[in-house]
């Protein structure tokens, strides 16, 4: 029996390497459309996902504060928060999500 077709070859691995060194942000959708552009080859979300990991390349959450975040004003804003409104009459939102 043989084993399981994979779907790149070292050289489409060495792009895929490529185009995370390039720009590290970049979603699965856009990893997958950067691969089909340079190799030809149109493959899913999940296999990029796996040859990513088996790369060692994995999700990690970052956090960047904004260059021009304040952090005077930014302990400012907060003490207002918490004098001038009680925790239950506050509602947060999560605005983090990719355009289609």
């Amino acid at each position: 029996m043989r084993g399981h077709h994979k779907p790149f070859n070292q050289s489409d691995m060495n792009i895929l390497r490529n185009i995370i060194k390039e720009n590290v942000n970049l979603y699965l959708d856009e990893i997958v459309l950067q691969m089909e552009i340079r190799c030809g080859k149109n493959v899913s979300i999940f296999t990029v996902w796996r040859s990513l990991a088996h790369c060692g390349i994995t999700q990690k959450k970052l956090h960047k504060a904004a260059k021009e975040r304040n952090e005077l004003l930014r302990s400012a804003f907060m003490a207002h928060i918490g004098y001038q409104y009680k925790s239950n009459q506050l509602i947060f939102l999560d605005e983090s999500s990719k355009d289609e």
